[in-house]
């Protein structure tokens, strides 16, 4: 029915927040002289284009910044068992999330809202 009505086949989209993250273990705790060993580590990828955070994406316009250490999500730990991405695609587009996170010592919340990927 709906490529007769708008000539296009509906694709469920997820929720998008814009950052590349690495799972904060003990063993990347200590890697990295991390002040937690737990949450998700805003980290470039490999490559130069692999930016830790996209511009214009949601985490960028909530000032998420690359090395930004991520704790939790609407009061909930982020850890190895609860990963930041189905964390985000449990939600929907639209809604906003209160993230809790560690920048250079100091602890902060920003509100983060999700968009269409």
């Amino acid at each position: 029915d709906k490529v007769r009505t708008s000539g296009k086949i509906a694709v469920p989209t997820k929720p998008f927040l814009g950052v590349r993250f690495q799972t904060v273990t003990a063993d990347v705790q200590r890697a990295n002289h991390l002040a937690y060993d737990y949450g998700m580590l805003v980290v470039r990828g490999q490559q130069p284009s692999e930016l830790a955070v996209m511009p214009g994406s949601p985490a960028d316009k909530a000032g998420i910044q690359e090395n930004d250490i991520l704790l939790e999500v609407d009061d909930k730990q982020l850890n190895e068992k609860n990963l930041l991405s189905d964390v985000v695609e449990a939600h929907k587009i639209g809604d906003v999330l209160e993230v809790k996170l560690s920048r250079k010592g100091e602890t902060k919340i920003v509100r983060v809202k999700l968009e269409k990927k």
